[in-house]
């Protein structure tokens, strides 16, 4: 399913959209939040390009950014003031607010081989 962002069209891997009134089948422009396995090759669109433009999304709460060398997930957050980056690692906890759930990165990486650094 494609996000439109900016005018410019995304396939993420991961979407989650709550809002029922973003019901158009092959397009979505609300979701609240976004997933993306970043890897060597994508790294830097994934923190650039696509940061910036998902930020515009009126919607977004959480963009999630899952390595695929470490257990490791970058998580940018939407709050009161703007845009925060947090960093969670092996052991740790995530919280998702916005579906309301909690995922530990052990389990979520479980039986992922991870790439060679």
């Amino acid at each position: 399913m494609k996000l439109e962002a900016s005018e410019v069209y995304y396939y993420p891997d991961v979407m989650i959209v709550c809002d029922e009134t973003d019901r158009d089948p092959k397009i979505k422009r609300r979701p609240c939040l976004i997933a993306e396995v970043s890897s060597k090759s994508t790294s830097d669109i994934d923190r650039t390009e696509k940061l910036f433009a998902y930020q515009k999304l009126e919607g977004l709460q959480v963009y999630i950014l899952l390595a695929q060398d470490a257990i490791r997930a970058e998580i940018y957050r939407r709050d009161l003031n703007g845009w925060r980056y947090e960093l969670y690692e092996n052991g740790d906890t995530m919280k998702v607010p916005c579906v309301n759930i909690e995922i530990k990165l052990d389990d979520l990486y479980k039986n992922v081989e991870l790439e060679s650094a």
